[in-house]
């Protein structure tokens, strides 16, 4: 996926404006992400990654919102983050940019003004 915006979604369960399972690689870059939510106590409020390999590149990703991972939420995945800005995205609890439980590798991306409610 190259370029766009993807804003105002409601993913419920998880991935409030994207979700990827099970891809064995994917790009994404040039894209905006923000104002989306994962409701009914789901992860990833911009995005949700499971069991996949990505490349993420030249994400703005902001005011997102989910149970844990405001932003982004990756499960099982090897995930590559470059040259993205995160900024006031929220969660109930910690990972209120990005909550990760495997490789992540992060390069020149700004992570700015996030909360969480615990």
């Amino acid at each position: 996926m190259v370029g766009g915006r993807v804003s105002s979604n409601d993913g419920q369960g998880g991935g409030g404006g994207l979700y990827i399972y099970g891809s064995p690689s994917t790009v994404i870059s040039n894209l905006v992400l923000s104002q989306n939510m994962a409701s009914g106590g789901g992860q990833g409020g911009a995005l949700y990654a499971e069991t996949t390999t990505l490349l993420l590149t030249n994400l703005q990703v902001s005011q997102n919102f989910s149970n844990q991972g405001g932003g982004l939420a990756l499960v099982g995945s090897d995930v590559t983050l470059v040259n993205s800005t995160f900024v006031t995205n929220d969660s109930v609890w910690p990972g209120t940019a990005i909550y990760n439980d495997n490789l992540l590798t992060i390069a020149n991306t700004i992570v700015w003004e996030h909360y969480s409610d615990t």
